[in-house]
Order: C-alpha cells, then sequence, then structure tokens
C-alpha cells in the first residue's frame, strides 16, 4: 500500500476530467483451473499466489482504486484472510481516507461467501500530528482451495498529488498485474523548491519486456492534454527469501514516477540542493541562545577535539524523539512549546528528533568557531542514493561534517548511543546531499568502518559434571554496530524487555535444552565503552554414544543454519557492516574423562573479502580443552558473479564447524 511520497500544490483548480478505465465493480469469476489449482509450479511450496492484482489511480481526482484475487493453496496460506490496508491521516484532518472495502470468498466447489464484516481501524505508529492506521477486517470462512478477492478506494486531500511507486513484487508469485496512473495536466509548484513542474517523468527497474505505455489525448478548451501511464504484466516471480540481500527497495521490479520541474539531474540537484541547505541553515543558526550554551560548555584554550567531544556528549543528553516519541502540536502547545523551528528550540526543551538534534550539533560546533556541514543520507538498511531519481524524499537520515585540523570528520549524534566520531551503519557507505562552503553535492560518500570496529566477542567457561551436563558462566562483548543495536533495541522496551531478548538471542545460538539465565548488562547507556552482557547457562550441551560424550566443537555456532544453499544467486550478497567475531570457549572435564579427539587446527581465507580461524589447545594433564574460533568479514558488498566461490567457502567453514570434541567416558579404555 503506497503512501504518499510528496505534497505538491497545484497552481489553479482541477478542471472536470474524465474518469479512468476502470473495471465496472462486478466480480471476476474463476476459471476452471483457478477453481481446481493446488500448487504454483514456479514457487513450489508457495502457500498463496495473486491470480490478480490491479491498481487505478487518478491524481485529477484524488482516488486510488485496488483490487485483488488470492488462490489458498494450503494452510499457511489462511493468513491472507487477515488484511491489512495502512494509510496516512494527520490531526488537522488532512491525509488519506479509506472507504468501498468489499469482498467475497470462492470455495473450491463453487460457493461464494460475501464479506458482510465492518472493518475496524488500528493505529500502527503515531509520529507527532501523523497518524499511520489500518483498516483491518477478515475475510469469511477461508479454507485451503478458496479463492478470496477484494476492492477498496483510497482518498486523498484535494491539495495533494500522488507521485506513485508501483512495486511489481511482494512475498506472492502474481500471476497478473495490472497498474494505471492518471496523473493531473495542470502546472505543480514543487514545494521543496518552488519551481513549477512542467512534465514527468520516472525511473524504474522492469522485467524483461514489460513496458510502460503512455496515451496522451486532448483534455480541455485551453488544449491540454491528459495522459495515462498504464503496465501490464504477467508472472511475477516473489521478491527473493535470500539471506544478506541488498536494499529490495532499490532491486526489486518497481517504477518510481515524479512530477518534473527540472530538464536533467545536475540542474535539479544544484537548485534543490541550494533550497535544502537554506532550511537548513535557516533551522541550525547558530542565534545568541546556542552561542551562549557554548560558551559555558567550552572554554577558549579546549583544542577542536576536545571542544567537539563536549559537544557532542551534551548533546547525546537530549531527548531523541526517535526512540521515545515525538510530541503533536497539541501536546507542545499544552506545555507552552511552539513548534521547533530551530535548533535553539530543540536545546531549550531538551527534546528533538534524531535529525533536530544532529542540527543542535551541527549550531553548537558552529558556534565554537569551527566549519560544520549537514549531510542527509539514504538510510541503507532500506534504500540506496539514486542521482538519476529527482527527489529529495530518498533521503532519509541527516549527520554531521566537521572540519578538524584541515580534514573532515563525520559525526552521528542523531542515532542515539552513536559512538564519537563513527557513523551507525546504516549511515556508512552511504550517499546523499551534503553543504559545502560554496553550495551542495551528491558527488559525496560516507567514510566505511572497518571490520574491527564492530566486534562481538563470546567467551564461555564451562564445567562439564559426570552426568554429562554443563554449567558456567558465559559472557558477550559487544562493540561498535552490534553494540549500537542493542542498546537502541533497549530504548525500544523496559528492563524485563531487554533480559528478555538477550536471553533468547543466546538461546538461539546454543544446543536446544539449555537453561540461560541473565546475570547483568553493563554499559548499557556508556556508548564509548563496549556492552558487556554477563549470563549463567546450564543443561545437555552433547550427546552420548556408547563410551563416548560428543560435544560441539563451538557451541555458539552449534545451532546455526547454513549461510547460502542456493545453486544460483539473482543479487549481490549485501552484508550490513563489516565485522568480527570472535569466540573462545573452555570446557573443563572430570577426572575419569579422557579426550580422544579434537577439531583440526584451520586457517582459510576468501579472496581479500574474510578469513577464518579455528584453534584448539588441549594440553596434556589439565583436564579441559579450549577452542577459539575467529571470523572475520571485511566487504559489504559482493557481487553476485562471486556466489559460487563464496557459496563453496561458506560451505568449507560449515564443515569444518561440524568437527566436534570427543570425550571417552569414565572407564571406556579399561581393559
Amino acid at each position: 500500500m503506497p503512501f504518499p511520497v510528496s505534497r505538491l500544490l497545484a497552481l489553479c483548480a482541477v478542471a472536470a476530467t474524465l474518469t479512468l478505465p476502470a473495471r465496472a465493480q462486478q466480480w471476476t469469476a474463476p476459471t476452471p483451473e483457478e477453481i481446481s489449482m493446488t500448487s504454483q509450479p514456479e514457487v513450489p511450496g508457495a502457500s498463496a499466489v495473486v491470480l490478480y492484482y490491479e491498481e487505478l489511480q487518478d491524481d485529477t481526482l484524488h482516488s486510488w482504486n485496488f483490487y485483488q484475487r488470492i488462490k489458498i493453496l494450503n494452510d499457511a496460506g489462511k493468513k491472507y484472510a487477515d488484511v491489512e490496508l495502512p494509510y496516512v491521516h494527520y490531526s488537522d484532518g488532512g491525509g488519506y481516507t479509506i472507504a468501498g472495502i468489499t469482498g467475497r470468498t470462492i470455495h473450491a466447489d463453487g460457493s461464494i461467501v460475501p464479506f458482510s464484516g465492518k472493518p475496524f481501524d488500528k493505529l500502527i505508529a503515531k509520529e507527532g500530528d501523523e497518524r499511520r492506521s489500518a483498516k483491518v477486517f477478515t475475510m469469511p470462512d477461508v479454507q485451503v482451495g478458496s479463492i478470496i478477492e477484494f476492492r477498496y478506494r483510497l482518498g486523498y486531500d484535494d491539495s495533494v498529488f500522488v507521485e506513485p511507486r508501483w512495486t511489481l513484487q511482494n512475498e506472492l508469485f502474481q500471476r497478473k498485474i495490472h497498474y494505471v496512473w492518471r496523473p493531473t495536466s495542470h502546472d505543480l509548484i514543487d514545494t521543496s523548491t518552488g519551481r513549477i513542474t512542467h512534465g514527468l517523468t520516472w525511473v524504474s527497474v522492469l522485467p524483461k519486456g514489460v513496458q510502460i505505455s503512455r496515451t496522451t489525448l486532448p483534455n480541455g478548451k485551453n488544449g491540454d492534454e491528459q495522459s495515462t501511464f498504464d503496465l501490464k504484466a504477467d508472472n511475477i516471480p516473489p521478491v527473493s527469501k535470500e539471506k544478506y540481500l541488498p536494499p529490495l527497495t532499490n532491486f526489486e521490479f518497481h517504477v518510481d514516477f515524479y512530477y518534473a520541474a527540472y530538464n536533467n539531474v545536475d540542474e535539479y540537484w544544484k537548485d534543490a540542493g541550494k533550497h535544502w541547505s537554506k532550511e537548513q541553515d535557516k533551522f541550525i543558526g547558530p542565534d545568541a541562545i546556542i552561542t551562549a550554551a557554548v560558551q559555558k560548555l567550552v572554554t577558549p584554550s579546549d583544542s577542536d577535539d576536545a571542544k567537539l567531544k563536549k559537544i557532542y556528549t551534551f548533546v547525546e543528553t537530549i531527548e531523541n524523539t526517535d526512540f521515545t516519541r515525538q510530541r503533536s502540536a497539541q501536546e507542545e502547545k499544552a506545555e507552552g512549546n511552539a513548534p521547533a523551528n530551530s535548533a535553539a528550540d530543540v536545546l531549550q526543551r531538551k527534546r528533538g528528533s534524531g535529525d533536530q538534534i544532529n542540527g543542535l550539533f551541527v549550531g553548537m560546533v558552529r558556534a565554537a568557531g569551527m566549519k560544520a556541514y549537514v549531510m542527509s543520507v539514504s538510510n541503507r538498511e532500506h534504500k540506496m542514493f539514486s542521482a538519476s531519481y529527482m527527489s529529495l524524499h530518498q533521503l532519509d537520515d541527516d549527520i554531521a561534517i566537521v572540519k578538524v585540523g584541515g580534514k573532515e570528520q563525520f559525526f552521528d549524534p542523531g542515532s542515539r548511543y552513536c559512538s564519537y566520531g563513527h557513523l551507525a551503519w546504516q549511515h556508512t557507505s552511504a550517499q546523499g546531499l551534503r553543504q559545502l562552503d560554496d553550495g551542495t553535492s551528491i558527488t559525496q560518500t560516507t567514510p566505511s568502518e572497518p571490520y574491527n570496529a564492530s566486534v562481538t566477542k563470546r567467551i564461555a567457561d564451562l564445567t562439564l559434571a559426570q552426568d554429562g551436563t554443563v554449567s558456567g558462566p558465559i559472557t558477550l562483548l559487544y562493540t561498535g554496530a552490534p553494540a549500537l543495536e542493542w542498546r537502541q533495541r533497549a530504548l525500544a522496551t523496559d528492563d524485563a524487555g531487554i533480559h528478555e531478548s538477550l536471553k533468547t538471542s543466546l538461546e538461539r545460538m546454543l544446543p536446544n535444552g539449555m537453561d540461560v539465565h541473565v546475570d547483568d548488562i553493563d554499559k548499557l547507556a556508556d556508548y564509548e565503552s563496549p556492552l558487556k552482557v554477563t549470563y549463567t547457562v546450564k543443561g545437555s550441551l552433547g550427546s552420548a554414544t556408547g563410551k563416548r560424550l560428543i560435544l560441539p566443537g563451538d557451541l555458539f555456532i552449534a545451532s546455526s543454519e547454513p549461510v547460502f544453499t542456493s545453486d544460483k544467486r539473482e543479487l549481490p550478497i549485501y552484508f550490513h557492516y563489516a565485522y568480527y567475531d570472535q569466540d573462545a570457549e573452555r570446557i573443563k572435564f572430570p577426572a575419569g574423562f579422557t579426550l580422544e579427539s579434537s577439531p583440526k587446527p584451520a586457517q582459510t581465507q576468501y579472496q581479500k573479502s574474510a578469513i577464518y580461524q579455528y584453534m584448539v589447545d588441549n594440553t596434556p594433564n589439565t583436564n579441559s580443552i579450549t577452542t577459539h574460533r575467529n571470523f572475520a568479514m571485511a566487504d559489504i558488498i559482493i557481487p553476485q558473479t562471486e556466489y559460487p566461490q563464496l557459496k563453496t567457502y561458506y560451505s568449507q567453514m560449515a564443515q569444518q564447524d561440524q568437527e566436534t570434541v570427543v570425550l571417552l567416558l569414565p572407564g571406556a579404555g579399561d581393559k
């Protein structure tokens, strides 16, 4: 379900227009093949398949009509009986409305059950004056073999013109899809630049042979032309479910339309950048309030680095509403606050969004006498920046660039708990729009982080009992990206919630059935220190076979599943960040137990991207064995052309990881 990508104001009233050539409001009679089908050959085991999907949008009437038919193939597919239709609305009454929901269920015997329920509203999220909700309903009496079909209409404000994104792929195989868009023929004002639009354009990734058709007809007495865009496609595969996928926003089949106010990419980014930078500087200042705060915080004798650290530490104390909640205009008014229109407002009320806190940081750094700039980037967890897509709406988050000693350094004060001098991984190796002394640029790429900046250390010191159970402490240490992820997850829950999440995380690593208890979480809010979690575990670690006890070579990967299983790969391999995993495991066993065999040491390397090490220390007469497993991944993107070699490399690692420690039970060696 699409949300608006921009708000554009019409320069003149919308004239009467023709309606879209939408299908009449009758239902589609199922074919005998659709009634009897039990599978989709292209997707073995699929739970359901989309027989037909249609979007008909008319920007002259400010409406969007949706129609969908789904065949349920097995029990898992019955979940599609529960339908959620998301939409956005605002406290001032603006936004979207959903109406005209109708539907029916067709059973395998041809009987029909009309939908007669009443949809209810479900609140998904509330941010300031914006509410994201969904109309929720359940299709009646859905069974394996049923066909469900429903339609609805989405309406939006008369002052809003929506540039659609046609997303051709979803989690299901789609037999037929149809998209139609009728844009307004009137000139609009691009609210981000003030420029008048003069045409339409789009960027797309489409299946081979699929094209967008455009029909233009005369409209109105003034000789205006009315265009209609149309796309039809058959047999669209579902989005890939492989591990380590790049952002599907860029790689899935899609079309992004937009009303164009510029003739080329360079012209757009130059002008849009100028307006964007002006708005940034208007918010940042700095004014007398920020300057006074900086004078209290730093001293003239401080080095630039010392000033930066003091300012960064200070702004990190500001409540980040990206991780708490944004107040509505009514709430702010009740507290005596006007809308936060400046960094000084954020400073005075001691709270703001991540981007607002970033603006405050830049303002305070400028007030301290240093050059500082804002850069707005695409969050690469969700998308990658594309210069050819002439829209500021692809930019998600702001970061800061400060010139220190003649060199630029990057900071991420808007990402709560991000360490000084580092970026959240979503903002590393990212592109976007940045300020310069004499304008803006889209050529900058943010720095990457080395693999040893994001380290997970897992340390186990376990004692084996006579009955074959093990117990003892386990310590996990996180730095860099994994530490930031856990710290930010903790902001979204309470103490009990983060304890439970950490407990579940370790349980998934260990062999089934082990009892895990979280003893302590240290440095959870100290973002400049490693995050330390200590556990106590107890349970059966291995399996007894006759006179032997077989233990995993590394208990932390005992429950791991194969990483790459497909024979081929359509998309690049994409790791969120470079990382380094270090495992150290000591098992002490009682007198009478004898070490019969242990995994062989190994070291393998994949080009310059990854290295794997496995080491064993089984010093004689110590009644213990210590193993070390290290794995480093230094790259974040590996092209799909290398997939066969990478798959082989991971398979070799998995084979080494499956080697075991074998202990002889007491008396097993007696004659």
